[in-house]
C-alpha cells in the first residue's frame, strides 16, 4: 500500500502490465494469482499518468503487447479510487470506459452519508481465536445454542444454505460479544460503533445477532461466477471473522433493503472483479 502511494505520488509515468497465472504458465503457484510488472519513470512533467495493460492470460498475448491499446489514467484519478491506491484490471478499453463512468458518482458513503450510514464489522468470533465459544458437534434440539455462520452458511438471496461453521452457547457468546463492543467503542474515532449513543451501545438488547443484519462472503475470487455473496442475515445467528457483517449506525430498514440490492446488482460485481484477488477486504468495501 505505502509503495503504490509513493510512486503514484512522485512517479511521473507508470507502466502497470497484469498477468493473470492461467496454467501457471507465469510462475508455478496458483492459477488464479495476478502477477504485476510494473515500470516507472520520473521526471519534471507537470502531467502523472498511468497506463494499464492486461490481464495478459499466455505467452503468446504477452508477446503480442505492442498490439495492445494502453489504458490511460492520471495518478490523483487512481489514488481517489480506493484507500490502499489499488489498480484496477480492464481488460479492454471498453472496460476502462465504463469504470470511468461509474468513478464518475461518489461511493456510497458518501452519496449517503446525511440519511444512512452502515460501517463493516469483523464478525462475532474469529474462528481461529475464539474456538472456546465453538461447538462443532451438531446440535439441534438444544435452544440455548445458535448456529454459527461462516461464508458458505449464506449465499445471493438466500439467507440459509444449512451448511453451518458450528454451533455457540447463546448467553455466553452474547455477552462475549457486548463486552467487545463496549470495548471497542472506547476506542475513539477508531471504532465501527463511534457514530451511536452511549445508551445503544450500554443496552444489551442492540446486540447485533439479535436483530437481521447484512453479511457478506470475505472469502471470494474476481473468476468465481458471483464476487460479492451479500445476504440478510436472521437474528439469533453468530458470524465467524469470514462472514463480516455492515453495522447500521443510521437510517432504516428501506435503507437496509436498497443496500443490500446494490450488493446484489451485477453492476457493482462487475466494478468489485476489478480490485478483488482473493479477498473481499475492507479497503475495497469501502470505496463502493
Amino acid at each position: 500500500e505505502k509503495f503504490r502511494k509513493v510512486i503514484l505520488s512522485e512517479a511521473s509515468e507508470i507502466d502497470v502490465i497484469s498477468l493473470t497465472n492461467t496454467k501457471k504458465w507465469v510462475f508455478d503457484m496458483e492459477a488464479r494469482y495476478t502477477v504485476i510488472l510494473l515500470n516507472t519513470t520520473k521526471n519534471k512533467t507537470p502531467i502523472k499518468e498511468t497506463s494499464i495493460l492486461g490481464p495478459i492470460t499466455s505467452l503468446a498475448d504477452f508477446n503480442n503487447l505492442a498490439e495492445k491499446k494502453k489504458i490511460l489514467f492520471k495518478n490523483n484519478e487512481i489514488l481517489s479510487w480506493t484507500s490502499d491506491a489499488s489498480f484496477p484490471l480492464l481488460s479492454s478499453p471498453i472496460s476502462a470506459e465504463v469504470f470511468k463512468k461509474i468513478r464518475k458518482f461518489d461511493n456510497l458513503k458518501t452519496s449517503f452519508k446525511s440519511s444512512w450510514n452502515f460501517n463493516p464489522v469483523q464478525g462475532d468470533l474469529n474462528a481461529t481465536s475464539n474456538k472456546e465459544y465453538l461447538k462443532f458437534n451438531t446440535i439441534t434440539n438444544d435452544k440455548k445454542y445458535w448456529p454459527v455462520y461462516g461464508g458458505s452458511s449464506f449465499n445471493l438471496w438466500n439467507s440459509e444454505t444449512g451448511i453451518n461453521y458450528a454451533f455457540s452457547d447463546s448467553e455466553r457468546t452474547l455477552e462475549y460479544i457486548f463486552q467487545k463492543r463496549h470495548r471497542s467503542f472506547n476506542k475513539l474515532g477508531t471504532s465501527a460503533y463511534t457514530k451511536l449513543s452511549k445508551e445503544y451501545i450500554n443496552n444489551k438488547s442492540t446486540i447485533a445477532p439479535l436483530s437481521t443484519r447484512i453479511s457478506f462472503r470475505d472469502i471470494t475470487n474476481r473468476t468465481n461466477k458471483r464476487t460479492i455473496i451479500a445476504s440478510l442475515v436472521p437474528p439469533k445467528i453468530f458470524l465467524t471473522h469470514k462472514a463480516p457483517y455492515l453495522l447500521q449506525t443510521s437510517g432504516d430498514q428501506k435503507d437496509e433493503a436498497y443496500l443490500l440490492g446494490l450488493l446484489s446488482s451485477i453492476t457493482l460485481d462487475w466494478y468489485a472483479r476489478r480490485f478483488v484477488e482473493t479477498n473481499l477486504t475492507f479497503f475495497i468495501l469501502n470505496a463502493f
